[in-house]
């Protein structure tokens, strides 16, 4: 399997499914969900308006992707942002891995949220990737690649944990690194 990091615009990434956030009361939608939202001609926007969309958390909603190189979005709702700490983004990864298997995707990207005052920090943020998307695939892989889009502060951490998983694979994870 493959492990990529990116540090650029989610719209240069190939992917199968890419996974974007998307807070609870967020208007307009703002970082990479603004930026699909933009691409895809006002769509998420129209079902914010329509109520489809909340960003209530562990709410998702699958798309079409047109106008990006990903087959498919998957938005996943956040929750409040001011109640977001480290427990609730592992067990938001594990939806993600659940949903995204659910797919039958072979290739995802996971676009993480940034950071501001008050949110887990990027190694806690690593940590509940790590914990709740990562580790299950020590066990059973389906996946060929999965593309972390973050900081590189984020990169770091979640190098660190892969490279320590695959001593425990029997086939490692080829790691790679892109940026800007």
């Amino acid at each position: 399997m493959k492990l990529a990091f990116h540090h650029q615009s989610i719209e240069t990434i190939r992917t199968g499914t890419l996974v974007v956030a998307h807070f609870e009361g967020e208007r307009p939608l703002l970082g990479e969900a603004g930026l699909v939202d933009w691409r895809l001609h006002g769509a998420l926007s129209k079902l914010l308006l329509a109520g489809r969309l909340d960003g209530s958390f562990g709410s998702n909603l699958l798309l079409p992707a047109n106008h990006l190189f990903a087959d498919r979005v998957l938005i996943m709702g956040m929750g409040e942002p001011r109640k977001l700490v480290s427990r609730k983004l592992a067990e938001l990864a594990r939806m993600v891995h659940k949903k995204v298997t659910g797919l039958r995707e072979s290739r995802f990207a996971v676009a993480l949220p940034g950071s501001k005052p008050g949110w887990p920090t990027p190694v806690d943020v690593a940590g509940a990737l790590a914990s709740g998307l990562l580790a299950p695939l020590v066990k059973k892989n389906p996946f060929e690649e999965i593309t972390i889009v973050g900081t590189p502060d984020m990169e770091v951490q979640l190098r660190s944990w892969a490279e320590e998983a695959t001593k425990v694979l029997k086939t490692p994870w080829q790691i790679e690194s892109h940026s800007g």
